[in-house]
């Protein structure tokens, strides 16, 4: 658990409950204008996210890798490739404009 707060904690310290309400796949935290997006339990290849105003970009926490949203009718979606999964907690940043 003291390796993954190293790596991790700042998407957890310091933030509040995001935007998106806890789901069957995670939870979101955010501070400042960025949301992280906590992926726990999702094997599929696309999630889809509610709608969100203001995004202008997102990466892959840890990386920094560019994540790839496509704004649909009613939400995001949002690529979840394997090659940016986590076991215990796959994280993507949304940032926001003018936060």
């Amino acid at each position: 658990m003291g390796q993954w707060m190293a790596k991790y904690g700042e998407t957890i310290y310091g933030t509040r409950g995001g935007p998106i309400t806890p789901r069957s796949w995670g939870v979101t935290t955010e501070k400042g204008s960025e949301i992280y997006v906590h992926i726990l339990d999702w094997q599929d290849d696309y999630l889809v996210l509610p709608p969100l105003d203001g995004i202008k970009a997102a990466h892959w926490f840890g990386s920094g890798a560019k994540a790839e949203l496509t704004t649909l009718k009613g939400g995001l979606l949002l690529p979840v490739p394997k090659s940016q999964r986590d076991p215990v907690d796959t994280i993507v940043v949304l940032e926001r404009a003018g936060r």
